[in-house]
């Protein structure tokens, strides 16, 4: 029962029911429980019992001011309009578009306030609810607006009176024109809002400094009206009281890494040289770091022309002598000190007169006082700071300073190599990012100079270890880097060579030279290991002697040999590990043109050998096969002396000649081969190589093979025609041995299967045949599958039975 209308209870539990409201007109009426579903109120039901409830008309909202916010929302929004009344706590609601509403702060019936919500750019509809869903009727537009960003300030500190003309500088207002409005955007000063700005085209705009206390206040930018942004957003001002500037003349080094951690001279204008008076700390922008006291000195100067110079202009022939900035120069200008003043004066003042010489230079302003303190920049992001000094409780002034810069911390990618001897003198060439900052090399807790080459190289040299071992390397300034600036650097034992073998070998290289170690020496563990012959660098593998490489191609000169465990570093170079080249044996020409392949065949080879090679002489068959050779005879002519040509460079004796080599052939594959000589070391690991100089082209020539002969039987007077069947007879110069005949027997070749021959005389017995080529036996002409014939007497007639016969 809601008055005098009943309504359908929709659901019904033990202790409540629950009812929708109908539509009534404004008031108060009764709640009350029906006993049934009549039609209208009973007239004798008492309409004074039941529970008082309140039909209020909904919230209208007609304006909101301001009418613009930020989209993080925060800003504090007057609503105007009626009927915003609510009889519970907190029953008003501030609805901004379909974002979740928040309570409003009711001031009358006709006046609220509302804090916006975070929204995206644009406008939405803002209306009052008092009853939680909105009528969608009445409302105010809310627009969403992202402010202009301050991204620079100039200058960035003033007077504490106020009244500095201030030039802002504003992301997002570039397509501002000068003298154009500002969109409703203003400027906060701390807790001082709105200040009036005005564009000055291109994103910047002009505003004027409030009278503050001193402090260091934020400088904002905000399109609300009615409140103040976050602070985080803005930039910092510092309002100084005038008397607490104090003038920086300049600072060494003028950069440091932004991690920090570099000692910083920073030299002021103070008179005296004592320490009486020197500022305690030293201001990187707004972090303050203690100062240390250096030294103070003044310069006082005399004469008709005389002016203060700049700092860091050399000053010669007085007390201090050191670079001081930007001195004009100039003839008459006399520096004067103490002792050059009087030095040359015959007429020196005692040191009562000279104290008061230059009292009376201090009384007129012709003396510069310094000091210098010494500080630690402090870690600050990338870019540029002001250094000032002063009292760690009092801010900076942001005058009186000079510019500072911080690099961005080095990132390091990369050590090539990434190890070395713990001797020291590694080359580690650094890769990486912003490396252009960097002063030193840190090994462990040593510090070795950076040779800086780019932004991104870096070469440092490695001090010595104490033990093998994993150590942190990085790049920084005056404190161990950390972080992104350090990699891991691994010290190894030193290695330790020992002999080279062979010592020596041909100028087209291919000579396989074994480094043999010290047993002490961790060779395994090598990352990259490298032979360095001369200038050239070439691949090692470690073996259990060492290591081992293949020489390059190179002139007939004596090249040093080096070894490389990590592809950069190289042990020390010595007359120990040497590689002598030598030109390769040149062939002229071989005694003969063809021999059987089952080898055994004697060879007479000339050519032109190189002096001291004579006992290392190979001949070479294909470059697969090898035999030893012997010079046995040398025939050379030498010039020199007088009758050489020392204008065409030719200042030494020269020897030209030939050799003649014997050999004898080994046992080789059918075909044609080459034959070429080469010296190789009796040192050397490697068996044979192919000479790079063309060589003489031989013939190997299968063996002929002898199956059978017919007939078997042969008189002992000679004169037989017996064949030979077998294979590979079809050949040139081809003859034949019979058993023990002194002479061979010429061969008939009918085909390569079948040949023919006289048989010479004989004893009686059995033969051997054996063929041959070129009067060159094969290896098996002894052997005993080798066909044989039966020589026997010859037969004698004596007589006929019968002596006669028929026709």
């Amino acid at each position: 029962r809601m008055g005098h209308q009943l309504v359908a209870t929709d659901a019904v539990t033990p202790n409540a029911i629950v009812c929708y409201t109908p539509a009534m007109p404004p008031g108060f009426i009764r709640i009350g429980v029906a006993d049934g579903a009549e039609d209208g109120i009973p007239d004798n039901m008492d309409m004074g019992k039941g529970a008082w409830f309140l039909f209020q008309p909904p919230a209208v909202t007609m304006a909101a001011n301001p009418y613009v916010g930020e989209p993080g929302g925060g800003a504090l929004v007057t609503v105007t309009g009626y009927e915003l009344v609510s009889f519970e706590p907190e029953g008003m609601l501030c609805h901004f578009g379909g974002d979740e509403p928040t309570t409003a702060y009711l001031i009358s019936s006709v006046l609220a306030r509302c804090e916006s919500s975070a929204h995206a750019e644009g406008a939405v509809e803002l209306e009052l609810s008092a009853t939680g869903p909105i009528q969608g009727l009445e409302y105010a537009s809310f627009e969403y607006i992202s402010s202009p960003r301050p991204v620079a300030l100039d200058p960035p500190a003033g007077p504490s009176e106020g009244g500095a003309r201030l030039v802002l500088t504003l992301a997002g207002a570039e397509h501002w024109t000068t003298g154009s409005g500002t969109q409703g955007t203003s400027a906060q000063f701390g807790t001082i809002w709105p200040l009036s700005i005005r564009s000055l085209g291109g994103g910047g705009v002009e505003l004027f400094a409030p009278a503050r206390t001193p402090s260091i206040a934020p400088l904002l930018i905000t399109t609300d009206l009615s409140s103040s942004s976050p602070a985080f957003t803005g930039l910092k001002y510092n309002s100084y009281g005038l008397d607490s500037e104090v003038t920086v003349l300049a600072t060494y080094p003028e950069r440091s890494i932004s991690s920090g951690g570099s000692l910083v001279d920073v030299t002021i204008a103070k008179r005296g040289e004592a320490d009486e008076g020197v500022p305690r700390f030293c201001h990187f922008g707004l972090h303050a770091t203690p100062a240390q006291f250096v030294n103070s000195w003044e310069v006082c100067l005399s004469g008709e022309h005389a002016y203060l110079p700049a700092l860091n202009t050399t000053i010669s022939g007085s007390v201090y002598e050191g670079p001081i900035d930007t001195l004009t120069t100039s003839s008459e200008i006399n520096i004067t000190s103490r002792y050059a003043q009087w030095i040359s004066s015959s007429s020196a003042p005692t040191t009562a007169e000279t104290a008061a010489w230059f009292a009376e230079l201090r009384r007129g302003g012709q003396c510069a006082g310094f000091t210098t303190v010494r500080c630690i920049a402090p870690a600050q992001g990338a870019g540029w700071t002001q250094v000032t000094v002063g009292d760690p409780h009092t801010p900076p002034s942001g005058t009186g300073g000079v510019p500072f810069e911080y690099l961005a911390a080095p990132v390091l990618f990369l050590s090539q190599p990434a190890d070395g001897g713990i001797g020291g003198g590694s080359v580690a060439r650094i890769t990486g990012s912003h490396l252009h900052g960097a002063e030193a090399c840190w090994s462990g807790s040593d510090v070795v100079d950076a040779h800086v080459v780019s932004s991104s190289l870096t070469y440092c040299e490695t001090p010595g270890a104490r033990m093998p071992g994993q150590f942190a390397l990085g790049l920084g300034a005056d404190s161990p880097p950390a972080g992104d600036a350090v990699l891991a650097f691994t010290y190894k034992e030193d290695f330790i060579p020992l002999s080279l073998t062979p010592t020596g070998g041909s100028n087209s290289g291919g000579v396989l030279v074994t480094i043999t170690v010290h047993p002490d020496s961790i060779h395994a563990q090598a990352s990259d290991s490298l032979c360095h012959i001369g200038t050239i660098g070439v691949r090692a593998r470690a073996n259990a002697m060492g290591y081992e490489c293949v020489t390059p191609a190179s002139v007939g000169f004596t090249a040093s040999v080096a070894l490389s465990l990590n592809g950069a570093d190289r042990t020390p170079e010595s007359n120990i590990l040497s590689f002598a080249y030598r030109p390769d044996p040149v062939t002229l020409s071989a005694s003969v043109t063809s021999f059987v392949s089952s080898g055994g065949a004697e060879l007479f080879i000339e050519g032109s050998i190189p002096r001291g090679v004579y006992e290392d002489i190979f001949c070479i068959f294909n470059g697969d096969y090898s035999a030893p050779a012997t010079v046995i005879d040398v025939e050379e002519v030498c010039v020199g002396g007088s009758n050489w040509n020392a204008a065409a460079g030719q200042s030494a004796n020269r020897c030209l000649g030939s050799a003649i080599v014997r050999c004898i052939a080994p046992a080789l594959p059918s075909g044609a081969v080459s034959l070429s000589l080469a010296a190789i070391p009796s040192d050397s690991f490697t068996p044979y190589l192919l000479s790079p100089l063309p060589g003489a082209e031989i013939f190997v020539l299968p063996a002929p093979h002898v199956a059978f002969v017919e007939p078997a039987y042969a008189s002992t007077s000679g004169g037989d025609v017996i064949h030979l069947k077998g294979k590979h007879m079809k050949v040139d110069s081809i003859d034949v041995v019979v058993g023990s005949a002194p002479e061979s027997a010429l061969v008939r070749v009918v085909s390569s299967a079948v040949a023919s021959i006289e048989l010479p005389a004989h004893i009686e017995g059995s033969a051997v045949i054996i063929p041959r080529i070129n009067g060159q036996l094969a290896e098996n002409s002894v052997s005993s599958n080798m066909p044989q014939i039966e020589y026997v007497s010859p037969s004698h007639v004596v007589g006929a039975t019968p002596m006669d016969g028929s026709e």
